[in-house]
Parts: C-alpha cells; sequence; structure tokens
C-alpha cells in the first residue's frame, strides 16, 4: 500500500514477505505521523524530523515508522477490546525506554492475556489492504488447492485399483507380482517381467491358432 492510503483504525494485512504470502497478520496503524526510536541511549521515541522517511534501524540509523498495533488475537471480540483501549498516547508511553518493555497490550478481563503489541510500521509496502479480504483470499485459494489436490489423490487411489484388478487376473495366470501398494501411484503403465511376457504372448498366439480369439 501507499502512504496515503493508510487510514488509521483500518484492520489492515501485514507481512514483509511480498512474494509468497500463505498468511498476513493482523495490525491496526493509529497515526500516518512519523516517530523515530533511537538506537542509543534510552531508545526514546520522538516525532520524526520533517521530511523523514519510514526505515527500520540498522547500524547507526534510527528506526522511523508509524505506530501500529500488531494484534496476536484477531477474533471479534478481542479486536474490539483492543480498539477501545489503544491510543497514540498509550502507544508512545509503552514503547519509550529500554527496548519497549510495556509495549505489550493486555485484555482487560484476562491480565495473564497479550492482544497485541505496540510496533513501528516501517513500510507502507508491508501492509497488503484488508485484513478480511484478504484472509478470505488466501482461504479459498487453500480451498481450491485442497479440492485439486483431492481430485488428484482420488486418480490416484483409481488407478491403483484398476492395476489391481488386472494384476488379480494375472494371477490366475500364475503371473504374480503386478500388484500396487496402497501408496503407491502406478498410473497406466505396467512393465512385464520379460518371463511372463513371454507367457503370455504364447497363451494369446496359441489362442488365435485355435481360434478362440477373433
Amino acid at each position: 500500500m501507499k502512504s496515503k492510503d493508510i487510514k488509521p483504525g483500518t484492520l489492515y494485512g501485514y507481512s514483509e514477505d511480498r512474494a509468497h504470502i500463505y498468511r498476513y497478520s493482523a495490525v491496526i496503524v493509529l497515526s500516518t505521523d512519523l516517530y523515530m526510536i533511537s538506537r542509543f541511549g534510552q531508545h526514546e521515541i520522538t516525532k520524526a524530523p520533517a521530511g523523514s522517511r519510514p526505515q527500520k534501524g540498522r547500524g547507526y540509523q534510527n528506526t522511523i515508522g508509524m505506530l501500529m498495533v500488531y494484534l496476536h488475537v484477531i477474533d471479534t471480540v478481542s479486536v474490539a477490546k483492543v480498539r477501545q483501549q489503544v491510543s497514540v498516547e498509550d502507544a508512545l508511553m509503552g514503547m519509550q525506554g529500554q527496548r519497549g518493555r510495556t509495549r505489550n497490550i493486555m485484555d482487560p478481563d484476562n491480565p495473564e492475556r497479550i492482544l497485541g503489541q505496540y510496533r513501528m510500521l516501517t513500510s507502507s509496502a508491508y501492509l497488503h489492504g484488508d485484513y478480511q479480504e484478504l484472509t478470505a483470499r488466501l482461504d479459498d485459494a487453500a480451498r481450491k488447492r485442497q479440492e485439486l489436490a483431492d481430485d488428484r489423490e482420488n486418480i490416484r487411489k483409481r488407478q491403483v485399483a484398476e492395476r489391481n484388478a488386472l494384476a488379480d487376473r494375472l494371477d490366475k495366470l500364475a503371473m504374480t507380482g503386478y500388484h500396487a501398494a496402497t501408496y503407491e501411484s502406478p498410473g497406466s503403465m505396467i512393465s512385464f517381467r520379460v518371463g511372463d511376457l513371454e507367457q503370455l504372448l504364447e497363451a494369446t498366439e496359441w489362442a488365435l491358432e485355435n481360434g478362440y480369439i477373433l
């Protein structure tokens, strides 16, 4: 997403992987203002200087980004609880000091349960759109992949059954060892041993010569 399209309070799908996304995390951006966390000293968080751009702190660089909530629990009730208690002011207090030790957002009804965490959004490209829509697409894609896998498995099982039905008939001709295991993918080809192939051909030729096969 572009920074200008971000709306505070919206539940967005978050992923730092832009190529292969199999799951989105849920985040809420609190403000589109940029803040800066110093990499040195007390790791103070302050308003970023004018003209700053979001960035992850590396080396001597400070971390610059938007304030957001990274949700740990995403059910409707938990998200509502988070919305009710988060604020820019609370985020600044929680992220202030030694690496933001108090940035956790707790469940007001269960002091031991963490609902989310204040973090910095260091690139708008990590947001991919509405969380519910994105998750629905992933779920639909996963369902289609499962349906395709189920179809392939049904075809494989049918091939095993067909192969073993033929192998049963070969057993009656004293040609054994052609059954497929339940876990195999036998395909449409059977490799005959030379001796069995000779026996089958001799039997077929005899049947032709004696008029048993028209």
